[in-house]
């Protein structure tokens, strides 16, 4: 191979290189989907659990022991919350929770809705 042929090579193989970088995908911004809230409505059933997409993620939040449940098909992994204090912080893999315990509210009840609603549903409450 002469010294032009083998200089040829260098240079098809550099422009070659040089275009397979070019159309490399470059990082740039992820955006967040567009999320659009419907009216508030009343809690009737196991179908309130949407399970259609993709699951970001889902909590039962609650006690250190709070179980995890399963609701229309969508697991609500446990995400326990230590009660110390009146102001806590916790993390669940990417989930970061803050909260005010002084403000807490107790849940369940024996009426209608919450009480015809499947166990698995009330786990959640």
């Amino acid at each position: 191979m002469s010294f032009l042929s083998g200089l040829h090579l260098k240079s098809n193989f550099l422009a070659v290189a040089a275009s397979l970088l070019l159309a490399l995908p470059l990082p740039g911004t992820a955006h967040a989907a567009l999320m659009t809230w419907s009216a508030p409505t009343a809690i009737s059933g196991d179908s309130d659990v949407v399970n259609t997409g993709a699951v970001v993620g889902a909590f039962n939040l609650g006690s250190l022991a709070v179980p995890s449940t399963t609701v229309n098909g969508v697991t609500f992994g446990s995400f326990g919350i230590p009660s110390t204090g009146s102001f806590t912080s916790t993390t669940v893999g990417n989930f970061n929770l803050t909260f005010d315990f002084s403000s807490a509210a107790a849940t369940g009840s024996g009426s209608g809705p919450f009480s015809t609603l499947s166990s698995a549903y009330q786990t959640l409450a």
